[in-house]
Formats: structure tokens, C-alpha cells, sequence
């Protein structure tokens, strides 16, 4: 293992060069550098999917032990891609989607993806515990009961899981998340919802209107 710049003797045997930094982006645009859809499938709490696109760079270890141990476990520098950084990220993918549901990932809990999903990869997943959140089936119109995850609030609750990733030495850095799109029946839901919505909020404006001018009925 070399670790220094300059020419090396090969005696015979494979060669393999490991960038001190890679750039991994995860996106189904051909633009991003890859002619494959590399996107990241996510799945919610409340059973809805989505494709999550974006990127990451990760530097890796330069002492000699760890980065021998690295392509010892990997073989390879696209062993350490596939096998190590692509499965850590799907892993936590797996876990953030369960902390929310699509209706959230689509309005306010969108930033919080990108503030977990870097968390979880740079120190590991954190305990969590789970809990009931009340939602209206866009279908059914009826109230539902989805079972969430959330960070636990025991005091040093520790990880779950500790970061492959720390294990070897390799640190990620500017994570970004640059799409987030959800499938047809998920979407067809969330108009639903926003319709849902809007018709509650025409009909408070409504309510409030009918009182007013009961009020100035009064008045006169």
C-alpha cells in the first residue's frame, strides 16, 4: 500500500488506485454522470414511495492500516462504492423514511431528510421509538392511525447501529438532496389531501364570514 506520490515497483499482481475523494451522485439524470438511474428509492411510514436524487463526496482514509483494511474488505475501489457507501446510504434512506410520511417529505419535513440522512451516515443510526400519528385516508376520507419513528428521548439512548462508514475512515461531506419525486398513486394522494384541505379552510372562511355578518345584522 502507498500512500505517498511518485513511482512505485510492481512486481506483477493487480494494481488499484484509490482517490483520496469520490464523488458519488445518486440520480436518475443523465447529467449528473451516469447514464443509469442511480436514484434512491424511499419509503414512508404511511406506506408511500419515493425517489430521492442528489449527492455526496466522501474522502477516504490515507494511513496505510485502514485503507489496507478497506480493500481487504472490499477488494476494490468499486467494491468500496457499491458494497460500503451506495448500501450505507440505502440502509438510512430505509430509516428516515420510516421518521415521516409522504404528506410530510412533501412540505415540512423535506429539510430534515437531507439533516438526518448525513447524520446517520457520518456517526450511524441513532435509537429510535415508535408512535401513533392520526392522518385522513385521501381514499376513504376516514381517520387512520400511521406508526412513526423518532429519535429516542432516553437519556443516552446511544446508535442502533454505528456508521460502517466511520468504522473504515471514511468521512462524507457535502450532502446534498437536489430532488425528491413521488410515484403516480402518491401523488394522485396528496392533491387529494391538499383538496382536503383547502376545502376545510374555504369552509372556516365561510364560517367566519356567516358570523360577521350576523354580527353587523345585529348591529343594525
Amino acid at each position: 500500500v502507498y500512500t505517498e506520490p511518485g513511482s512505485k515497483l510492481r512486481l506483477g499482481g493487480d494494481a488499484f488506485r484509490y482517490y483520496q475523494v469520490i464523488r458519488l451522485n445518486f440520480s436518475k439524470s443523465p447529467k449528473k454522470g451516469s447514464t443509469a438511474d442511480e436514484s434512491l428509492p424511499i419509503r414512508f411510514a404511511d406506506s408511500g414511495h419515493g425517489i430521492l436524487s442528489g449527492s455526496c463526496s466522501f474522502r477516504l482514509p490515507t494511513d496505510r492500516e485502514t485503507l489496507l483494511r478497506l480493500h481487504q474488505t472490499y477488494k476494490t475501489p468499486a467494491g468500496v462504492i457499491q458494497s460500503l457507501i451506495r448500501n450505507t446510504i440505502e440502509n438510512d434512506v430505509n430509516m428516515v423514511g420510516a421518521m415521516m410520511t409522504a404528506r410530510e417529505a412533501s412540505q415540512c419535513k423535506r429539510p430534515e431528510i437531507t439533516k438526518y440522512l448525513y447524520e446517520f451516515l457520518k456517526d450511524g443510526v441513532p435509537n429510535t421509538e415508535s408512535f401513533e400519528q392520526k392522518t385522513i385516508d385521501p381514499i376513504t376520507k376516514t381517520e387512520v392511525k400511521v406508526q412513526l419513528a423518532k429519535l429516542s428521548t432516553k437519556k443516552d439512548s446511544g446508535l442502533a447501529a454505528p456508521s460502517p462508514l466511520k468504522d473504515f475512515g471514511v468521512t462524507p461531506f457535502g450532502f446534498s438532496i437536489d430532488g425528491l419525486a413521488f410515484d403516480e398513486k402518491v401523488k394522485s394522494q396528496l392533491a387529494e389531501l391538499q383538496k382536503i384541505d383547502m376545502d376545510v379552510q374555504k369552509s372556516i372562511l365561510t364560517s367566519h364570514k356567516a358570523k360577521q355578518d350576523a354580527q353587523t345584522a345585529i348591529r343594525r
